[in-house]
C-alpha cells in the first residue's frame, strides 16, 4: 500500500520484527486472558471485555454458533485496531480491503443464518407490516436496496472513523513538533510542548476507546442486522 511506511536496510527487518512481537504479545494476552490461564486484574479485565462482547447478542439460543463467530470478529477488530496504534504502522482497518471484506462476510453470514433459521420470516421482513397494496412493489425494492447497502455502511463506518482519528492524532503531534522547532527550544516552547504532550496523551486514550467502540459497534450492527432491524 502507498501509505505504509517503507524502511530500508536492517532497520526494516528490525521494524517488522517489533511489529510482529507487539502483535503477537497482544494476541497472546487476549487468548490467555479469555482462556483464564492467569488471574489478577488483567484476567478480570479481559473477562469483562469478553462479557461485553457477548452482551451484544440478543437472538436467543438458536444463534449460539453465530454468537461465537460475532465475538471472534469483534476481538479480531480490537486486536487489529490496537496494533495500528504502533507508531509508523497503518492498520488493516485503515485500508479499504479489510473493512469491506469483514463487512461482506458478516453481512452474508447474517443473511444465511436468518434464511436457514426462519426463511419465511426473512422474506416477510422485505415487506413492512401495514403497507398499502399499491406500495408493496416499491417497498420490496426499497428494502432490498437497504439490505444490499448494509455492507457498504458497515465498512464505511469502520474505515472513516479509524482513518479520521489517526489523522487527527497525527496533526496534533505534527503541530507540537512545528511549535517546538519554530520557537528554538526556548522556555515558552517547553511550556507549549508540555501542554501539547498532555493533549496528545488524552487523544491516545481517546484512540484506545475508539478502538474498542469501533469493534463493539461493528458487532452490535451485525447483530441487529441478523435480528432483522
Amino acid at each position: 500500500m502507498m501509505f505504509d511506511p517503507v524502511v530500508g536496510g536492517s532497520w526494516g527487518v528490525l521494524w517488522e520484527l517489533m511489529v510482529y512481537l507487539c502483535g503477537g504479545w497482544l494476541v497472546g494476552l487476549v487468548v490467555l486472558g479469555v482462556a483464564g490461564v492467569f488471574g489478577g486484574r488483567s484476567g478480570v479485565l479481559l473477562g469483562a471485555l469478553v462479557k461485553v462482547y457477548y452482551s451484544i447478542h440478543r437472538l436467543g439460543v438458536n444463534y449460539v454458533g453465530f454468537l461465537h463467530f460475532l465475538v471472534s470478529i469483534c476481538l479480531f477488530l480490537l486486536l487489529v485496531n490496537l496494533s495500528s496504534l504502533t507508531p509508523g504502522v497503518v492498520g488493516w482497518t485503515s485500508h479499504l480491503m479489510c473493512p469491506c471484506g469483514l463487512a461482506l462476510i458478516s453481512w452474508l453470514s447474517c443473511i444465511l443464518v436468518r434464511f436457514f433459521k426462519d426463511w419465511r420470516g426473512s422474506l416477510a421482513g422485505m415487506l413492512p407490516e401495514g403497507t398499502p397494496d399499491y406500495l408493496c412493489f416499491f417497498m420490496v425494492w426499497i428494502e432490498s436496496i437497504s439490505v444490499l447497502a448494509r455492507p457498504v455502511t458497515l465498512s464505511g463506518r469502520l474505515l472513516c472513523n479509524m482513518v479520521a482519528s489517526k489523522i487527527f492524532v497525527f496533526l496534533v503531534a505534527l503541530s507540537v513538533l512545528c511549535v517546538w522547532w519554530s520557537t528554538c527550544l526556548s522556555l515558552i516552547s517547553v511550556c507549549i510542548f508540555m501542554a501539547f504532550a498532555v493533549v496528545i496523551i488524552f487523544f491516545l486514550w481517546a484512540e484506545l476507546c475508539v478502538c474498542f467502540l469501533q469493534s463493539y459497534v461493528f458487532g452490535l450492527l451485525v447483530s441487529s442486522y441478523c435480528e432483522g432491524k
